[in-house]
């Protein structure tokens, strides 16, 4: 049985020095805990005006191995759609990855819904970034608290898309068992289940 990690970031942290941040260092420490490949996402691509110039860099760190890329969205700037499928063609995503916290939106704003329109058009999974880190450790830029309300009416309202919670605590996950329970597809990776 394999082990993939869902929840791989590879780039630069704008707020403090990562030590373990480049792809290589990412494979050591996979190798190292016997995990055999992963789902990768730009840190760049978070912060860039044009995120997808973030996701051309990761694309050429990653291509050829068995890492699979996880295209940054913010779904607030325009021509979305166009680099979700510019990114199917040149890239091969294997999903799509949002952040509602620093990117500054609700989960039920109208763009949302036409993401994960073209996402299950594409058979493509959507990665919901809850939080990045600890956030007491967040004193430059505060990002939006995503509720865990409302990821529970979002995950409700798409019932035709993949979905992938990623830094979830196990309380958060807790109060919305019943819409992922109700839903086909929702999983969440393991990285906040130490949390409250």
């Amino acid at each position: 049985m394999s082990t993939v990690d869902v929840n791989c970031l590879v780039g630069h942290w704008p707020f403090r020095k990562l030590y373990k941040n480049t792809f290589e260092e990412v494979q050591k420490i996979h190798k190292a805990n016997g995990i055999t490949s992963g789902y990768v996402s730009s840190l760049d691509s978070i912060f860039y005006n044009d995120p997808f110039e973030g996701d051309e860099d990761l694309h050429e760190i990653i291509k050829g191995s068995n890492y699979h890329h996880v295209l940054t969205i913010n779904p607030m700037l325009p021509e979305f759609v166009q680099d979700v499928k510019d990114g199917i063609k040149k890239f091969g995503i294997k999903g799509v990855r949002i952040y509602p916290g620093y990117h500054g939106y609700s989960l039920a704003n109208s763009k949302l819904k036409e993401l994960c329109h073209v996402l299950a058009d594409y058979n493509i999974p959507l990665f919901l970034t809850i939080r990045m880190e600890d956030e007491r450790s967040d004193y430059l830029v505060r990002p939006n608290k995503v509720h865990m309300d409302e990821v529970g009416s979002f995950i409700g309202r798409v019932p035709d898309n993949k979905i992938i919670l990623l830094t979830a605590f196990s309380n958060e996950l807790i109060s919305i068992k019943e819409a992922i329970n109700n839903h086909r597809y929702v999983r969440f990776d393991t990285s906040g289940l130490k949390g409250p």
